[in-house]
C-alpha cells in the first residue's frame, strides 16, 4: 500500500526537515486502536495522524477557514478582549508573547497585530465621525 506524500508537514530549509512536536493526551482506547492499526498496516502513528490532520485541514478550508480568515478571527478576538482591559498595552504585549509561545511564526503574529491596529484605527475613526455628527446635531 503506497502512502500519500505528506509534504504539507515537511518544510525544507537548507536540506533539513522542519517540524513541530505536539503532545496529545489520548484516551487509552484511542491509543490502543491507533497502535493496533499502525502495526496492522505497517505505517507509523505519525503518518496516520498526519493523514487525519490533512483531511481535517482540507475540510476546514472548504468551509472557508483559511489561514488568513483564522488570523482575522484571532485578531478580532484579541482586540475585543483588550477593550475590557485597564492596561491595553500590557494585555496586547502578553497576547503577542502567548501567540509566539503557542508556536505561531513571526509573520503570523505580525499579521494578527496589524489587523488589531486596523480594527483600532477603524474604531477611532468611527468615534471621531460620531463626535462630528453629535456636534452638528447640537448646532
Amino acid at each position: 500500500m503506497k502512502q500519500k506524500d505528506h509534504n504539507i508537514f515537511k518544510l525544507k530549509n537548507q536540506g533539513t526537515v522542519e517540524s513541530r512536536f505536539i503532545g496529545a493526551q489520548l484516551p487509552c482506547r484511542f491509543h490502543s486502536y491507533l497502535t493496533l492499526y499502525s502495526l496492522a498496516k505497517g505505517v507509523s502513528k505519525t503518518l496516520i495522524i498526519k493523514g487525519l490532520l490533512e483531511d481535517w485541514i482540507q475540510e476546514k478550508k472548504e468551509w472557508g477557514f483559511s489561514a488568513e480568515s483564522l488570523m482575522d478571527l484571532i485578531a478580532t478576538w484579541i482586540y475585543e478582549k483588550s477593550q475590557y482591559e485597564l492596561n491595553q498595552d500590557r494585555f496586547l504585549k502578553k497576547a503577542k508573547l502567548e501567540l509566539h509561545r503557542k508556536g505561531l511564526n513571526s509573520f503570523q503574529v505580525e499579521t494578527i497585530f496589524q489587523r488589531i491596529i486596523e480594527l483600532n484605527d477603524t474604531k477611532n475613526k468611527h468615534s471621531k465621525d460620531q463626535a462630528k455628527v453629535e456636534r452638528t446635531d447640537e448646532a
